[in-house]
């Protein structure tokens, strides 16, 4: 009886499996035209057709590969109408895209209009489930190659028993269809605060705080607003996790039964989501109670001395014959550590052992290992003009100096847009670094100024001057700068054209050089106000050549020298043409951590120069200047101060120093006062507004200086004012400025590039 009951089951599962169905008509219940034919070639794979035989078990195959391919759709069914013969497919199409939108919750870390076409775009259909699940992973990828790894991304997709629909969600306050746009919801994670547990409640968070360096959103929220650094800096990136983590190892408290951990929070204050790094469970023990030392051990430095160390503990409580616990010795390891590092060796490793009332400190000075270099996207600059500025030498003890000089003298080069210098990994006593080297990709740099004074006695459109001119640094990577500039003024009948070339480091030796050539043709009535002969003789044009060789020292100290040749043409033209050739030499100290935009740095130069009339050799000029330039940055503030002064020797009114104009003293026409001395300081105090993209700075400033053949301190000329300063790719920086004058007179001006 039980075989066959069981014969009997296995028949009707064999009918049912493999029930034929004589199909006359397929037809498709469900708006599906925009992929109708597409179906059909799906199903036609399996036989499935207008007059066919169709089994059930190819319907279920069909559907699942329809399924996959096609993701448009719900659910699909079907239903087979024995007396039509006509197999039905019924789709239930997901809700329609006709919009996609990006919803951030943080503060916009990136701009996602980079990648949109890459996220959604297959609008105006149902919902396609593998193009949502690619937007997805778009979006995260793009987070993470900016270095953004803490972020969460969710859409207003939501699924209930009648299948997918798109919730109505608001973006930027704007209320947006449910029905129609898919909303990809982007939450940024910062970093909010440090959480101490278990016996790490001991130490002091906000030292450790400091010691990690970075931006913690919390003490963000708690500074005074001018005093903020980029919202954006308190979101961690992987190598602040990773700076923040090494920090970690290197402080002496934790040890194997301690833990780290990131969990994450929700303040309301902050438009995101918020990360909080946990430590919890035991400090390091040395000690297991308080005992009384005989005897301190110094074994392993060598940059420090024995003498400096016992000095540095004591101030600790740690010296011969004292009770000490165990946090007196780990407080101690990270003083004499802070020692270290104030002294300019910030990769220091220190042990203490404890014997028999014997205090022995184990001190291991790391020492350069590997020095990785690489590009991004890819090496353009040659190897001669980035080896030297590697500073880092390998087997030397790792110092601050070191690290600073590779940076300043990599970013100082003005060729690349970001340098990054890392410790990567350790190796016994010694640690491999990274640098990392962004090329610019759009070397050329457009600069100038325009500006405009109220004229007297002349048409108003006669108060405009203005220069351009175009440099492209680096477009090869040999070195190399190129620069066309240009002052065109048709009303005042002046056109200035220069053009020049130089290169670094010539083809990988210590030598550069510069060369310009300049050709002016002015009104001839008034010429050059500094080179007319006083009533005889003014300038109608001249064209002046000249070649500067300088021997680089090293990335910061060279010897420049410079060799010009100058014709000068007067009217009336009966008098002598006049020949000039000039020639200087000096000494440059240059550390300025970036060109254009300097946060901190000096530049100190000594020049000495003379020259002679090649026509009548008895007539000559002798002289020189100092000039020193200084810029310090303390949060978002900007201390940055010019100083220069100079003198020549000219009995034959050959030479004469100029002040006045956009690059000197504001507010005031170019060359407005000439003499064979002067004296001339600039001081800005500038605030930061933003930082990337496109950088902004507010700035408050005062010029002051004379020019003259007797007395600097008699009618001196000063301004002051304010001014906003956009410093634009390709641009380089655009200054708006409101100055008073002497007389307190006040002027809109207006200028490209920087004051110094």
């Amino acid at each position: 009886m039980k075989k066959v009951f069981l014969v009997i089951i296995l028949i009707g599962l064999f009918i049912n499996i493999f029930a034929l169905m004589n199909v006359k008509n397929v037809v498709f219940e469900g708006n599906v035209s925009f992929v109708e034919q597409e179906l059909k070639d799906v199903l036609s794979k399996y036989d499935i057709k207008d007059n066919s035989v169709v089994g059930e078990i190819d319907i279920k195959l069909a559907i699942e590969a329809i399924q996959k391919k096609y993701p448009y759709f719900s659910s699909i069914s079907y239903n087979y109408s024995e007396e039509k013969n006509e197999l039905k497919f019924i789709f239930k199409l997901n809700p329609i895209v006709r919009n996609v939108e990006f919803k951030i919750l943080g503060d916009k870390l990136l701009d996602l209009s980079n990648i949109a076409t890459k996220v959604y775009t297959e609008v105006e259909k149902p919902l396609n489930i593998n193009e949502y699940k690619k937007g997805l992973e778009e979006i995260k990828k793009y987070y993470n190659e900016n270095g953004y790894i803490y972020i969460e991304v969710f859409s207003n997709i939501k699924l209930n028993s009648e299948g997918l629909s798109l919730e109505a969600t608001q973006v930027d306050s704007k209320k947006i269809s449910g029905s129609n746009t898919l909303v990809y919801v982007i939450k940024e994670y910062d970093l909010w605060d440090v959480e101490l547990n278990g016996e790490i409640k001991k130490l002091d968070k906000e030292e450790l705080k400091k010691l990690f360096g970075f931006d913690f959103r919390k003490d963000w929220e708690n500074k005074f607003f001018l005093f903020r650094p980029d919202v954006k800096d308190t979101y961690p990136k992987v190598e602040d996790i990773q700076k923040i983590f090494q920090s970690l190892q290197q402080l002496p408290y934790f040890s194997k039964n301690t833990q780290i951990s990131i969990k994450p929070l929700n303040i309301e204050k902050t438009p995101g989501g918020d990360l909080v790094i946990v430590l919890d469970g035991e400090l390091k023990k040395i000690i297991d109670k308080p005992v009384i030392i005989n005897k301190v051990n110094i074994i392993g430095n060598n940059k420090v001395k024995n003498f400096e160390i016992i000095d540095k503990l004591r101030q600790d409580n740690i010296s011969e014959n004292a009770s000490i616990s165990n946090i007196d010795i780990l407080n101690s390891i990270k003083g004499l550590k802070d020692y270290y590092n104030n002294l300019g060796y910030p990769f220091v490793d220190i042990n203490v052992d404890y014997k028999s009332n014997v205090l022995t400190y184990s001190i291991t000075e790391y020492k350069v290992g590997d020095v990785l270099v690489e590009f991004n996207p890819e090496q353009k600059t040659k190897n001669y003009l980035v080896k030297p500025a590697i500073k880092l030498k390998s087997d030397n003890v790792i110092t601050t100096k070191d690290i600073q000089d590779t940076y300043y003298a990599l970013s100082g080069t003005g060729f690349f847009e970001k340098v990054n210098i890392y410790p990567y990994s350790q190796k016994k006593d010694k640690i491999d670094f990274k640098v990392d080297i962004t090329e610019k990709n759009k070397p050329g740099k457009f600069i100038g100024g325009l500006t405009y004074t109220v004229p007297e006695n002349a048409p108003w459109y006669m108060g405009f001057l203005g220069q351009v001119e175009l440099q492209w640094a680096n477009p090869w990577g040999y070195g190399q700068s190129f620069n066309i500039s240009s002052n065109i003024n048709p009303l005042s009948e002046t056109y200035i054209f220069n053009g020049g070339y130089g290169v670094k480091n010539l083809f990988g030796t210590k030598f550069s050089f510069n060369t310009k050539l300049s050709y002016g043709l002015y009104n001839e009535n008034e010429g050059i106000p500094q080179e007319n002969i006083s009533g005889i003789a003014t300038v109608s044009n001249k064209v002046s050549f000249s070649v500067s060789p300088n021997y680089n020292i090293d990335d910061f100290n060279n010897i420049n020298m410079n060799f010009s040749y100058s014709e000068t043409k007067y009217n009336p033209n009966t008098y002598p043409l006049n020949k000039q050739f000039s020639s200087g030499i000096g000494y440059t100290y240059s550390r300025l951590d970036y060109p254009f935009r300097p946060y901190n740095g000096m530049y100190n130069t000594l020049q000495l120069f003379g020259g002679f009339n090649t026509l009548n050799t008895s007539e000559y000029y002798y002289g020189g200047y100092l000039e020193n330039k200084i810029f310090k940055t303390y949060y978002k503030f900007t201390f940055a101060n010019r100083f220069k002064t100079g003198y020549v020797k000219d009995d034959f009114g050959l030479y004469d120093f100029y002040l006045g104009g956009m690059y000197t003293i504001r507010g005031y026409d170019f060359s407005i006062r000439t003499g064979n001395m002067m004296i001339l300081n600039n001081t800005e105090i500038q605030y930061q507004i933003n930082k990337e993209n496109v950088p902004v700075d507010l700035y408050a400033f005062f010029d002051i200086g004379n020019s003259n053949n007797d007395n600097l301190m008699n009618n001196y000329l000063w301004s002051y004012g304010i001014g906003v300063k956009l410093t634009i790719p390709m641009i380089g920086p655009i200054r708006f400025e409101g100055v008073f004058d002497t007389n307190n007179k006040f002027k809109w001006t207006f200028g490209f590039g920087p004051v110094f």
